[in-house]
Order: C-alpha cells, then sequence, then structure tokens
C-alpha cells in the first residue's frame, strides 16, 4: 500500500509525464510533495516572494523579491551571501481550489476529450479526479449511462472537497479511489467481490476492497478470515500456510472486480462516508457491467449493505449471486466460513466456459 499522506479528490488537471509522485515503500518521496489535504499555490501575487521549490534532481533557485538584486559582496574568507531583503508584504490569499494532480497518461481517450467539452467550467473541476484517473472504456460506460453527471454524484463530489478543505484525512489517496477500474478493464471480469467501504487506517486502502498494497502492514481481521474461507473450501491450499502479505492485485489479474460499495472514508471513522451518494454510484457501475461486461459473471455479497447494493440492480439469471455473511470478525463466525463461495465459484465458472480455472484461481 502506498504509505503517503493524502492529498485531494478533486485535483484541477495537469499532464505528467509519469507515476512520479507516488512510491513505493522504503522510496524517497518526491521532493514536490504536499502535506495532507492541503491546497498547494504554485502561483504567487505582487510582492509575494516566489516558491523555491524545485521538480526532483532539479538545482533549486535562489529566490529573491521583484526587482531585488542579491547581495554578493564579501569580505576577506567569508563566504557570499545570495540572501536577499525580507519582503515585509503578506501573500494575499489564494481561493480555494484543488491541487494539481497526477494525470495517468495513458488513461486520456477520444471519448474523454469529448465529454469534457459538454461540461460546465464548475463540473470540469469536481470531476477532474473521474476524468484522469478512470479507466478509458469504463469512463465511457458509465458516462454514458449519466453517472458523473447526476445530481447525486456532482453533490457527492461538493461534499468531499469541503471535508478535504476542512482538513479532513481521507483514504484512499485520490490516484487509487478508481484504482479497481484500472486493475481489471471491463472486459475482463469473471467476479465481482462487494464490499463495505475503505480500510480507515492509515497505509491500507488502497482502492481495491479488501487489498492491502503494503507487504509490511498488518494482515486486516476480514482479510485474515477470507483466506481461511478459502482454505476451507479447498484444503490443499491451506497446506501452503496463510499469504505471507496482503496484496490481491492478482485477483483482479485473472479478472475479479474488487469493488467497495463507498470508495471513500474519513480516517478512522469506519462508514463515515456512507448514504453520501457512493451507493448510487457503485450500483451503476454494477448495472453497466452486467449490460457491457461478459456474459456470465459470478457476484459475491458478503453482508447487509453489499446485499442491498446487488439486489437493487441484479436479477438472477445468467450471473451467479452469492449473498452472504460478512468477513468482519463481528459476523464471521456466524457462517462466513462454510458458505462455500469460492468452491461454489470455481465450479460455476468452470460450466461456464472457463474450464482453466480450479482452487489456484485464489492464489496471491
Amino acid at each position: 500500500m502506498t504509505k503517503r499522506e493524502i492529498t485531494d479528490y478533486f485535483p484541477s488537471r495537469k499532464k505528467a509525464k509519469s507515476l512520479s509522485s507516488e512510491t513505493t515503500p522504503n522510496s524517497t518521496p518526491p521532493s514536490t510533495s504536499t502535506t495532507p489535504n492541503s491546497i498547494p499555490s504554485t502561483s504567487t501575487t505582487p510582492n509575494s516572494i516566489p516558491s523555491t521549490s524545485t521538480t526532483p534532481n532539479s538545482i533549486p533557485s535562489t529566490s529573491t523579491t521583484p526587482n531585488s538584486i542579491p547581495s554578493t559582496s564579501t569580505t576577506p574568507n567569508s563566504i557570499p551571501s545570495t540572501s536577499t531583503k525580507p519582503n515585509n508584504k503578506q501573500p494575499q490569499p489564494q481561493p480555494a481550489t484543488p491541487p494539481p494532480a497526477l494525470e495517468l497518461p495513458h488513461l486520456s481517450s477520444p471519448f474523454k476529450e469529448e465529454f469534457v467539452k459538454t461540461l460546465t467550467e464548475h463540473q470540469k473541476r469536481l470531476l477532474q479526479l473521474e476524468i484522469d484517473t478512470i479507466e478509458p472504456e469504463w469512463f465511457k460506460v458509465l458516462a454514458e449511462r449519466g453517472l458523473f453527471t447526476s445530481e447525486s454524484f456532482l453533490s457527492l463530489k461538493e461534499f468531499l472537497l469541503g471535508e478535504i478543505q476542512r482538513g479532513k484525512e481521507i483514504y484512499p489517496s485520490s490516484n487509487d479511489v478508481y484504482a479497481w477500474s484500472r486493475a481489471t478493464p471491463l472486459k475482463m471480469v469473471r467476479v465481482v467481490i462487494i464490499g463495505q467501504d475503505p480500510y480507515h487506517n492509515k497505509g491500507q486502502a488502497h482502492g481495491l476492497a479488501f487489498s492491502v498494497k503494503d507487504v509490511n502492514a498488518k494482515k486486516p481481521p476480514s482479510l485474515a478470515n477470507i483466506f481461511r474461507g478459502i482454505h476451507t473450501d479447498f484444503p490443499q491450499l491451506a497446506k501452503k500456510g496463510l499469504p505471507k502479505h496482503c496484496d490481491l492485485s492478482a485477483w483482479t489479474h485473472r479478472g475479479v472486480l474488487l469493488l467497495n460499495s463507498v470508495l471513500t472514508v474519513e480516517a478512522h471513522r469506519a462508514n463515515s462516508h456512507a448514504k453520501r451518494g457512493w451507493e448510487e454510484f457503485t450500483s451503476g457501475v454494477l448495472e453497466a457491467l452486467l449490460e457491457f461486461g461478459p456474459a456470465h459473471i459470478v457476484v459475491m455479497a458478503w453482508g447487509k449493505s453489499a446485499e442491498r447494493t446487488v439486489r437493487a440492480v441484479v436479477a438472477r439469471g445468467r450471473h451467479l449471486l452469492l449473498y452472504g455473511v460478512h468477513p468482519s470478525p463481528l459476523s464471521a463466525h456466524r457462517g462466513f466460513f462454510s458458505q462455500g463461495h469460492f468452491s461454489k465459484c470455481v465450479e460455476w465458472l468452470r460450466v461456464h466456459g472457463y474450464e482453466d480455472i480450479d482452487e489456484s484461481f485464489w492464489e496471491i
């Protein structure tokens, strides 16, 4: 999981050559990082002190006040001074705007470009994160359903921006909110696992339900119970022991969409962003998937929240719907380990054209 402070969810559009602002564990964060939920300003007002921040590997320039001349006079054997006379005028307050965000270059598309032309300036500002970070095929089907411009979704984005401006810490990081769309393309989906909301402790959530990317992070109890459920269904996997890490990305590469009903959460406050509009959005994601995705999909809905999300849009028919107990320690003892969802999933997929699938499907 990315160990970095959370920036913002509503970035203004900014081109980036690479994912240089993301860090892997033990790496040195880029020098342009901001404090959590701060709104960096790169512009200066008249008589303000220009910024001396630099891009990685660049040589920082010596800041000067407008029209001032740095002093280079020295006394014998002294070190030349490059300091300037301080400017006593305070910078004028800047309007509250989202900070620049990292744009993923490969996620641009002609459809996105045309879609942006239909938006008002206010809508562009609110939807910049979606435009920049959602995989193009997913973006197209969701935009065509009107999800991004719906009243409930725009209201949700206003709420999130307000929370950030009030200094609230939100997980996952802005670039990971829609990581599920990039990890599992629409046409690849075989299985959907619906979670509740992201992990609310630092260093855990990274946009994939139940998954933790940081290899050094403590295993969340819900995920430990998921592994135990898999071993109950497939004793031969139990012989290999529990996985050494908690990153479920390997599942997404095999077509497992790990989607929470609610995609953001305030730090240390579970369900804090429930009933703010995310549920309507993720229901729309499921509708789009079942309309444009593969013909046969397994949907696992654990817990009442996930069940409501699924029942709102899915009718039993060509898809396999598996409702059951949530793997949380508070409820798992009520039947999660005996409901057999993982083995039922493998059996059903094999019958419906995926003969190559076996218990190794659930290895990470």
